[in-house]
């Protein structure tokens, strides 16, 4: 049975060279409808997250006190999902069921309960003869991250062909029915939220700068 994990840690994550440069670089992504944008700036080691007003002007709206190679931001500006990898790779030391189920591919940040969520490779890959190596060392290729839609989901596509819809506000994930693409299947799981770390240590608000 599929299940969310939940972290109570953060991951440390092991930094390839290539990682290393895109971490360098500032990272700018904007949500489906172009309402809100996310700056992630290694300078400052802060991911801030404004919304778009008339004219593209930009009003603070939170920030996080990290940054990440890889990310989305949810239509209503509330959610950062970040991967591991900028390429959407995994890092396994061996291709064994424990480390597939350990290993962490995005974790979700919630702006209003300061919460961070782990889902992890073994929830969502059924098979794990269908992981590609990479150029990197120990790294897979294990499927895409589609990124959120205008509804709020976050979507999802396997290298084993499997699509997964995930609603992280209502704590469910569902399983697309991917000969049916218009029609979702009936595989609902609810997930239980725990707190990570403190809200105070993962974000600010611009009002307490």
């Amino acid at each position: 049975m599929l299940t969310i994990g939940v972290g109570l840690a953060i991951a440390q994550i092991a930094l390839t060279k290539e990682q290393n440069r895109v971490l360098a670089t500032r990272q700018i992504v904007y949500s489906s409808d172009a309402r809100y944008c996310a700056e992630s700036d290694p300078k400052n080691g802060v991911t801030k997250i404004s919304r778009i007003k008339r004219g593209n002007e930009k009003e603070s709206f939170w920030e996080l006190n990290k940054v990440f190679p890889n990310f989305h931001v949810s239509s209503d500006g509330t959610i950062i999902a970040a991967q591991m990898h900028d390429l959407n790779y995994v890092k396994l030391g061996a291709i064994t069921t424990e480390q597939i189920n350990d290993a962490v591919v995005v974790e979700f940040y919630f702006k209003d309960s300061g919460e961070t969520v782990q889902l992890k490779l073994g929830q969502l890959l059924k098979n794990k003869k269908k992981l590609k190596a990479t150029d990197e060392d120990h790294y897979y290729r294990w499927g895409q991250v589609v990124g959120f839609t205008e509804e709020g989901r976050y979507k999802i596509e396997t290298i084993d062909h499997l699509v997964y819809m995930i609603n992280p506000k209502a704590k469910e994930i569902q399983l697309v029915d991917n000969q049916n693409p218009n029609e979702d299947s009936a595989l609902y799981l609810a997930y239980p939220l725990e707190k990570k770390a403190k809200k105070e240590e993962l974000q600010r608000s611009p009002a307490q700068e």
